[in-house]
Protein backbone atom coordinates (compact mmCIF):
# COMPACT_ATOMS: atom_id res chain seq x y z
CA UNK A 1 0.00 0.00 0.00
CA UNK A 2 2.73 2.44 1.00
CA UNK A 3 4.79 1.61 -2.85
CA UNK A 4 1.27 2.19 -4.15
CA UNK A 5 1.09 6.13 -2.29
CA UNK A 6 4.87 6.51 -3.50
CA UNK A 7 4.42 5.91 -7.31
CA UNK A 8 0.94 7.60 -7.06
CA UNK A 9 2.42 10.87 -5.21
CA UNK A 10 5.85 10.55 -7.90
CA UNK A 11 3.63 10.33 -10.98
CA UNK A 12 1.65 13.39 -9.64
CA UNK A 13 4.74 15.58 -9.12
CA UNK A 14 6.23 14.35 -12.50
CA UNK A 15 3.12 15.03 -14.66
CA UNK A 16 2.69 18.73 -13.40
CA UNK A 17 5.97 19.08 -13.57
CA UNK A 18 6.05 18.31 -17.38
CA UNK A 19 2.56 20.53 -17.88
CA UNK A 20 4.57 23.72 -15.67
CA UNK A 21 7.57 23.08 -18.21
CA UNK A 22 7.45 26.66 -20.47
CA UNK A 23 10.70 26.51 -21.70
CA UNK A 24 11.06 27.93 -25.37
CA UNK A 25 11.86 24.40 -26.71
CA UNK A 26 7.88 23.22 -25.56
CA UNK A 27 5.94 25.09 -28.03
CA UNK A 28 6.17 28.27 -30.05
CA UNK A 29 7.79 31.42 -29.44
CA UNK A 30 5.41 34.79 -28.70
CA UNK A 31 4.41 36.35 -32.02
CA UNK A 32 5.16 33.59 -34.50
CA UNK A 33 1.70 31.55 -34.14
CA UNK A 34 0.02 34.99 -34.61
CA UNK A 35 2.56 35.54 -37.72
CA UNK A 36 1.36 32.25 -38.97
CA UNK A 37 -1.95 32.84 -38.53
CA UNK A 38 -1.95 36.22 -40.60
CA UNK A 39 -0.26 34.82 -43.78
CA UNK A 40 -3.35 32.19 -43.62
CA UNK A 41 -5.55 34.93 -43.77
CA UNK A 42 -6.88 33.84 -40.53
CA UNK A 43 -5.22 37.08 -38.32
CA UNK A 44 -6.60 40.25 -37.33
CA UNK A 45 -7.11 42.88 -39.86
CA UNK A 46 -4.10 45.10 -40.54
CA UNK A 47 -1.52 42.14 -39.20
CA UNK A 48 0.62 42.63 -42.13
CA UNK A 49 2.22 45.25 -40.74
CA UNK A 50 4.05 42.92 -37.95
CA UNK A 51 6.24 41.82 -41.56
CA UNK A 52 9.30 44.49 -42.30
CA UNK A 53 12.35 43.85 -44.43
CA UNK A 54 13.21 40.58 -46.07
CA UNK A 55 10.26 39.10 -44.35
CA UNK A 56 7.23 41.56 -45.78
CA UNK A 57 8.96 40.81 -49.13
CA UNK A 58 7.79 36.83 -48.30
CA UNK A 59 4.35 37.47 -46.93
CA UNK A 60 2.90 39.81 -49.31
CA UNK A 61 2.65 36.70 -51.38
CA UNK A 62 0.35 35.32 -48.70
CA UNK A 63 -0.92 38.31 -46.79
CA UNK A 64 -3.24 40.22 -49.20
CA UNK A 65 -6.37 38.63 -50.54
CA UNK A 66 -5.78 36.40 -53.89
CA UNK A 67 -8.77 34.67 -55.24
CA UNK A 68 -6.59 32.61 -57.66
CA UNK A 69 -4.03 31.74 -54.74
CA UNK A 70 -7.03 30.77 -52.30
CA UNK A 71 -9.10 28.66 -54.69
CA UNK A 72 -5.41 26.67 -55.74
CA UNK A 73 -5.46 25.77 -51.89
CA UNK A 74 -8.41 25.95 -51.00
CA UNK A 75 -9.72 26.26 -47.66
CA UNK A 76 -7.44 26.61 -44.77
CA UNK A 77 -7.17 22.72 -42.56
CA UNK A 78 -4.75 23.50 -39.60
CA UNK A 79 -1.38 24.84 -38.45
CA UNK A 80 0.91 22.72 -36.34
CA UNK A 81 4.13 24.02 -34.77
CA UNK A 82 6.75 21.42 -35.71
CA UNK A 83 9.69 22.64 -33.04
CA UNK A 84 13.02 24.68 -33.96
CA UNK A 85 14.67 25.30 -37.30
CA UNK A 86 18.24 23.57 -36.39
CA UNK A 87 22.03 23.37 -37.71
CA UNK A 88 21.34 19.16 -38.02
CA UNK A 89 18.54 19.13 -40.40
CA UNK A 90 19.13 19.61 -43.97
CA UNK A 91 16.27 21.18 -45.15
CA UNK A 92 16.98 23.84 -42.46
CA UNK A 93 19.82 24.80 -43.18
CA UNK A 94 19.21 25.04 -46.45
CA UNK A 95 16.61 27.43 -45.94
CA UNK A 96 17.81 29.30 -43.51
CA UNK A 97 21.07 30.04 -45.32
CA UNK A 98 19.60 33.58 -46.77
CA UNK A 99 18.68 34.88 -43.74
CA UNK A 100 19.53 37.16 -41.68
CA UNK A 101 19.03 35.18 -38.63
CA UNK A 102 18.96 31.34 -37.78
CA UNK A 103 16.51 31.40 -34.54
CA UNK A 104 12.98 30.52 -36.37
CA UNK A 105 9.69 28.56 -35.23
CA UNK A 106 8.31 26.11 -37.87
CA UNK A 107 5.04 25.51 -38.50
CA UNK A 108 3.36 22.77 -41.10
CA UNK A 109 0.00 24.47 -42.64
CA UNK A 110 -2.58 22.38 -44.67
CA UNK A 111 -4.81 23.47 -46.77
CA UNK A 112 -7.50 21.32 -48.74
CA UNK A 113 -5.36 21.09 -51.80
CA UNK A 114 -1.63 22.24 -51.01
CA UNK A 115 0.34 22.23 -47.84
CA UNK A 116 3.18 24.49 -46.69
CA UNK A 117 6.05 24.61 -44.64
CA UNK A 118 6.88 28.42 -42.93
CA UNK A 119 9.76 29.37 -40.87
CA UNK A 120 8.99 32.46 -38.96
CA UNK A 121 11.25 34.42 -36.22
CA UNK A 122 10.36 35.39 -33.50
CA UNK A 123 9.44 39.80 -33.06
CA UNK A 124 12.46 41.86 -32.04
CA UNK A 125 12.26 43.98 -29.84
CA UNK A 126 10.44 46.57 -32.02
CA UNK A 127 7.91 43.84 -32.06
CA UNK A 128 8.21 43.40 -36.02
CA UNK A 129 9.19 40.20 -37.90
CA UNK A 130 12.28 40.72 -39.52
CA UNK A 131 12.81 37.18 -40.93
CA UNK A 132 10.41 34.70 -42.54
CA UNK A 133 10.80 31.98 -45.12
CA UNK A 134 8.01 29.42 -47.10
CA UNK A 135 7.08 28.35 -50.20
CA UNK A 136 7.34 31.84 -51.86
CA UNK A 137 4.44 32.67 -54.46
CA UNK A 138 1.97 29.89 -53.64
CA UNK A 139 1.63 27.78 -57.04
CA UNK A 140 -1.09 25.33 -57.89
CA UNK A 141 -0.38 21.56 -55.99
CA UNK A 142 0.85 18.72 -58.73
CA UNK A 143 -1.83 17.14 -60.09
Amino acid sequence: MDRILIIAVAASLFSASARADSSPANGPRPGTTEAVQCLNRQGLKGCETMFVGQARLMARFWVFQNPNRDARRGSFVSSTYEGRATGSNYMDVRVLSDLPTKDMDTFHVKFARAEYTFYVAPPDADGKIHALAGPGIPQAPNA
